[in-house]
């Protein structure tokens, strides 16, 4: 496996935050020798891994069921002062799925040293069956995101299919939108990408409200959301094979740019885990690779290899990659479709793959061309040339014509 880090700018003398677990409060221990073991084991995770650690994990929940309060604690590296409250969100939104609870320590102007600890006290009441995605934020006086911590749910309850569906235009004035995300609230997030901007449809009685979420000299391609509302772009506004990878961090409702990795092709997806780590299928090199955040610097781990044309990616709650793979290199050098869905399953620190559908279509045709994980963990693949998006594996049989609506 290949391995390589990019430092994020601007990442020196924030307060780094850290490494949240669901550990007792320090403060509530009845010993100053449990207290000490405790911030003890908090320091070595924190020097461990600062940030993308693994998501605090509420389980199954039945929707509209609200949780027990689970206790995140941080460690601080440096000294600062929270502007505000913890910030606790579902994809960006305030107040939603996840929720902050009374008790924990950290609140506006608190003050914190290196090797302090704190503690934000979280509540999960799922709003819709499977999975969820949040996050803890915390930041300083001028709205800089100090540290975060991934939260993962899953709703449980019966799911209604609708067929057919009802195609509903959300905007216009787009140029080429190639890339689609949407967050838990519902608002819709388009790579509008030869406008060079990413754009955000807000439901509202029936129709949608179009703004401008980021805009810059970038051209995306691909986008995707993690549980902190965080966007990333797969900018090819460079030369060939000059791709890269940008995070723009949500904070107070302000975004800032950072770049994650560069040097990745003009074509790739992505796709962010419940841990908040990237998953990309690259495409012009044939690769899936991770890009794992930890002390401010992505590391880069390539996952598999030897796909022709990996031109989508999605990922379960449990971790599972699902990867279209649209082309295969036959002799000579002769391209063709694979139309081959492959599932990437997570293992001791590997991946192994095994396919989930092949033969989908005729050779020569167009072939799958999306894809997407359902509420029960369901992959649903989209088909070029019949404009269906099948369930796969075909276990729950259902097509979804899709109109040409742009």
């Amino acid at each position: 496996m290949e391995s390589g880090s990019w430092m994020l700018p601007g990442d020196s003398g924030r307060i780094a935050g850290i490494k949240g677990r669901m550990l007792p409060d320090p403060a509530a221990l009845p010993s100053r020798l449990l207290r000490t073991l405790v911030l003890t084991l908090l320091a070595a995770m924190a020097w461990a891994s600062a940030e993308g650690a693994e998501a605090r994990n509420f389980g199954t929940i039945p929707v509209g069921t609200t949780s027990p309060a689970l206790c995140v604690t941080f460690l601080f590296t440096t000294e600062g002062t929270l502007g505000s409250k913890p910030a606790v969100v579902t994809q960006g939104i305030p107040d939603l799925d996840f929720k902050l609870a009374e008790g924990g320590t950290l609140g506006a102007g608190f003050r914190c040293h290196p090797g302090q600890s704190g503690t934000v006290k979280v509540t999960f009441t799922p709003q819709h069956p499977g999975p969820r995605y949040g996050a803890v934020n915390l930041a300083d006086a001028s709205g800089n995101l100090m540290a975060t911590v991934c939260l993962q749910g899953a709703g449980s309850g019966p799911q209604v299919a609708f067929l057919p569906g009802v195609a509903t235009r959300i905007g216009s004035g787009f140029c080429v939108p190639i890339g689609v995300a949407v967050d838990a609230g519902g608002n819709v997030f388009l790579a509008d990408t030869y406008n060079n901007r990413v754009v955000k449809a807000t439901p509202s009685g029936g129709t949608y409200t179009q703004t401008t979420a980021v805009s810059g000299s970038f051209r995306p391609v691909a986008i995707a959301l993690d549980g902190g509302g965080n966007l990333y772009i797969y900018d090819t506004a460079g030369d060939d094979y000059d791709g890269r990878i940008l995070k723009e961090t949500l904070s107070e409702g302000r975004y800032t740019e950072t770049i994650v990795a560069s040097r990745c092709g003009q074509r790739g997806a992505m796709a962010v885990d419940a841990d908040g780590n990237l998953c990309v299928a690259d495409t012009d090199h044939g690769k899936v690779v991770k890009y794992t955040l930890a002390n401010g610097a992505y590391t880069r781990t390539e996952l598999a290899s030897g796909f022709a044309d990996p031109n989508a990616i999605a990922v379960d709650a449990s971790g599972n990659l699902y990867v279209v793979n649209q082309f295969t290199k036959g002799p000579p050098d002769n391209w063709r479709f694979a139309d081959r869905v492959v599932k990437l399953t997570p293992s001791r620190g590997t991946y192994t793959l095994s396919t989930v559908a092949d033969g989908l279509i005729d050779d020569g045709a167009e072939g799958p061309g999306g894809i997407a994980v359902d509420g029960i963990g369901q992959p649903l693949q989209g088909d070029f040339q019949t404009n269906d998006v099948v369930a796969l594996p075909l276990l729950l049989v259902g097509l979804l014509h899709l109109d040409g609506v742009k």
